[in-house]
């Protein structure tokens, strides 16, 4: 709740307790993990809106997929929509957070 009054334009959104699960697990101090949050969100799609980031690491992923795994882009290129990988959209978001077990995650 204190981080939707400091951010009301942002509000709550679903996935921040996943960026906050870390953040209480190696950080004690609430408000050292307040501000480390809200340097996340700062960085996060979710504070971005339509200019967020995401699009551009999309993007970017696709075209890594294009050289490195061109058999793969061109299927992919051939079923509808599944370029725009929205099947990678929460490893951006999250930060690969939901791709990990915590002990991994916290290395």
């Amino acid at each position: 709740i204190h981080y939707y009054l400091h951010r009301p334009e942002i509000g709550y959104v679903q996935g921040m307790s996943d960026l906050l699960i870390p953040l209480f697990t190696v950080i004690r101090v609430e408000s050292e993990i307040f501000w480390c949050f809200d340097a996340i969100m700062n960085r996060s799609a979710f504070s971005q809106g339509e200019n967020c980031d995401l699009h551009h690491q999309l993007a970017f992923l696709r075209e890594v997929v294009g050289l490195l795994l061109p058999d793969i882009y061109n299927y992919l290129s051939t079923t509808g929509d599944a370029l725009t990988l929205t099947c990678c959209h929460r490893w951006f978001l999250l930060f690969f957070k939901r791709e990990f077990s915590l002990p991994d995650l916290l290395r």
